[in-house]
């Protein structure tokens, strides 16, 4: 068994507790959407449902396609034959991204985990599911403090693909310069953030701490109850590894 090199989260329901979105987001982004684009409350209507639409219908396909919103927005709006600039697209796409960010709820120890885990010489990262830009939430963990302790972040709204893809975590462990046998994920999902990793060769570890999951037979290497657990799963997995 290889030594961990690289530890590699999951975000949501993870690093922090997720609220529901709010239920006037689509109308936040008709109203986004009218005031960048100049078009009219029905029109708006009629390109943000239609966008929403497809990117649902994309992502629950089953091919683990995660879709992109501005595109979604500009495909949805030739479908009616408006011209809009795509800067418009990608400002109303933000609207989403900000109602999502807004939704964390603070996890007072993210810190303070991130920093003794780096501290130990282990690389960082992050790997999500997510319909928001990364530079977004990059900043976002930037503000948070925590940023600066993350070595790569890989975010499948950027991407265009989602876990469980195989791809998606092999990108992850690319940007880390680790191998699959040298990772350990944390997250919060059986099969993404479990199943997913074991498959490309990662060690998994299952959180429950803001929800909980039966691993059933997924095997994880550990269950933990909260995030400030994963150092001691660490130092286990390393003993282990002889190392």
């Amino acid at each position: 068994m290889m030594a961990i090199r690289a530890v590699i989260f999951d975000i949501g329901d993870t690093l922090w507790k997720l609220d529901p979105l709010p239920d006037d987001l689509e109308d936040r982004m008709v109203a986004a959407l009218m005031l960048q684009g100049g078009i009219d409350l029905a029109t708006g209507t009629r390109v943000v449902r239609g966008a929403m639409e497809s990117a649902r219908t994309r992502a629950g396909d089953g091919r683990h396609r995660e879709p992109n919103i501005a595109i979604e927005l500009a495909t949805s709006a030739r479908r009616f034959g408006l011209q809009v600039e795509k800067p418009a697209f990608e400002r109303v796409a933000d609207v989403v991204g900000e109602a999502d960010i807004a939704r964390f709820q603070p996890n007072q120890r993210l810190v303070t985990v991130f920093e003794r885990l780096h501290a130990s010489g282990l690389k960082l990262g992050v790997l999500s599911n997510t319909w928001t830009r990364g530079a977004l939430l990059r900043r976002h963990l930037d503000d948070l403090g925590a940023g600066q302790h993350l070595d790569s972040s890989v975010y499948s709204g950027d991407e265009g693909i989602r876990k469980p893809h195989h791809d998606i975590y092999r990108r992850a462990l690319e940007r880390l310069d680790v191998d699959a046998g040298e990772a350990l994920f944390v997250g919060d999902r059986v099969r993404e953030d479990v199943i997913g990793p074991m498959t490309v060769g990662m060690r998994a570890v299952l959180t429950h701490e803001y929800r909980a999951e039966d691993p059933g037979d997924a095997s994880p290497a550990a269950v933990i109850g909260e995030l400030a657990e994963i150092h001691v799963v660490v130092e286990r997995l390393s003993t282990a590894s002889g190392e």
